[in-house]
């Protein structure tokens, strides 16, 4: 079996060649019935870049690395959980048109 490692800086993943995100996203529309020019990648690092290219639109988080970002359509300026946050926002505000406001404070 031909196999593929890349390291996504959280953990090595382990694939058969021609095996990545897309092509499970992939099933997933299919059976939903959904074209992926209708749906957003976000992502931030080298094992969602297959995702870029099969969505409509791509988003990476500022902490990823500059090949990673390059092949985004996007880039949001937070990191991490924010950098979440912030491609969340950008797609209410610019798909939906509504600013949102998301309030990751702990329950009192």
């Amino acid at each position: 079996m031909d196999l593929n490692l890349t390291d996504s800086r959280y953990a090595f993943h382990i694939n058969e060649r021609g095996v990545d995100k897309a092509t499970g996203l992939k099933k997933v529309l299919d059976i939903l019935n959904v074209s992926p020019g209708e749906t957003v990648a976000i992502g931030d690092s080298q094992t969602d870049i297959p995702l870029f290219d099969l969505c409509g639109y791509s988003i990476a988080l500022n902490h990823s690395e500059p090949y990673v970002k390059a092949r985004a359509k996007h880039v949001v300026p937070g990191k991490e959980g924010e950098g979440l946050i912030d491609a969340i926002e950008y797609i209410a505000l610019n798909y939906f048109g509504e600013r949102t406001s998301i309030d990751i404070s702990a329950p009192n």
